[in-house]
């Protein structure tokens, strides 16, 4: 596989091996997910013509989940999985997946799809970059339409259901429950030059749109599993009862306060009260309570340690140690390494709670304990930089 600049020369040789690969896997796995997570899908007929398939995130497994329904495509995929040498290379060997940096503007993600298609191969991406937060797909990006009509391809939609109870994102175990895959639409190149772009985004989102209590309220799913409610304060960092941030911890299946609190997860996703009901419920009202917090001018408590790595390539060198604060004009770790606001155009995140920014050109990396909770800090710099809420 020749590599020019960023972008990866495949040929005819090397797309066979990556076919013949992909098929070889998914017959190994197809048996074993389908019984393991209760999976049934809707398969895509392959018509000879190119497309790109735009689906919802919601489970680490998602590209297997979906890879199941097609012949062959090549993913998107976040570039952290390629910071192991060793896999980075099985990957590119066995699958050549297309890497897209968390927390960037990436042109040559979009200039290596636009290639890829060009040479009569299948693409798939999610469309919200990353997984659910909240059991809700995340609005798309506005661009979104107008990046899929430029491809001039064929438009594939499909949504994947369950998939946030099976393994929701802040939990550290799966859930044995029932997910499913479904062909949304197929949209040809024709049928889309009569769409604006704007159209098109709509009706991306209106395909692979999933609000996952929505879904459970109309026909509940027990998801069974250990440990429901282990990882809860990764994502859950406000009391509903007393107010105060940080002081949650969770034990099997329950979540307690300091304050004396506590409530239970039961196998349907639902918290017991005096706790709201659904998770998506608690993460947003806190996510609120915290906004109307920092426009009141209050004093946010900072007291996570983690280490700043910077991120060069497959290489991670940690630089320093220290306490994460982020005030109304800058990030610091310690008192030796701050980084201004202004200069950090994207605060991302990816897996349960790493958190991935640039600044001048350089990539760099937070890591805090198991436990730590970086949406905390997202919504944190969400809020100082005027985004409009969606995570």
């Amino acid at each position: 596989m020749k590599r020019s600049g960023n972008r990866m020369q495949i040929s005819e040789g090397q797309a066979k091996r990556h076919r013949f690969l992909y098929r070889l896997l998914i017959r190994l796995i197809r048996r074993f997910i389908e019984r393991r997570f209760g999976y049934t899908y809707d398969r895509v007929p392959n018509d000879g013509a190119p497309y790109v398939v735009v689906c919802n995130h919601n489970a680490n497994l998602d590209p297997a989940l979906l890879g199941l329904a097609f012949d062959h495509m090549y993913f998107v995929a976040s570039d952290h999985i390629f910071r192991n040498a060793f896999l980075a290379s099985l990957l590119n060997f066995a699958f050549a997946p297309i890497a897209r940096r968390k927390a960037t503007i990436a042109a040559s993600t979009v200039i290596e799809m636009r290639r890829r298609l060009m040479a009569g191969h299948n693409v798939a991406l999610f469309a919200e970059g990353e997984r659910s937060y909240d059991g809700n797909t995340a609005p798309i990006h506005p661009t979104m339409g107008k990046l899929v009509k430029s491809f001039g391809a064929t438009l594939v939609t499909y949504r994947l259901k369950g998939g946030y109870f099976t393994t929701p994102r802040w939990a550290f175990s799966h859930r044995g429950g029932k997910m499913s895959g479904e062909l949304r639409g197929i949209y040809t190149k024709e049928a889309l030059d009569g769409y604006s772009a704007d159209e098109v985004h709509d009706l991306i989102q209106r395909d692979i749109s999933e609000d996952a209590y929505t879904e459970q309220d109309q026909a509940p799913v027990a998801f069974v599993g250990d440990k429901l409610a282990d990882g809860l304060e990764t994502a859950l960092y406000r009391c509903p009862a007393c107010t105060s941030y940080g002081t949650l911890s969770s034990a099997e299946d329950s979540v307690r306060c300091t304050c004396g609190f506590e409530t239970r997860i039961d196998r349907f996703g639902y918290f017991a009260p005096p706790a709201p009901r659904t998770f998506t419920d608690w993460y947003r009202s806190q996510r609120d309570a915290l906004r109307s917090r920092l426009s009141s001018g209050q004093v946010l408590p900072f007291k996570d340690e983690v280490t700043l790595l910077t991120i060069d390539g497959k290489r991670e060198t940690a630089m320093a140690k220290g306490v994460l604060r982020l005030t109304g004009d800058q990030l610091s770790v310690g008192d030796d390494h701050a980084f201004l606001l202004k200069d950090i155009p994207l605060l991302g995140m990816y897996g349960r709670n790493h958190l991935v920014f640039t600044h001048q050109s350089n990539y760099y990396e937070l890591r805090g304990a198991k436990y730590f909770n970086a949406r905390y800090y997202l919504h944190i710099y969400d809020y100082y930089k005027g985004h409009e809420v969606r995570r």
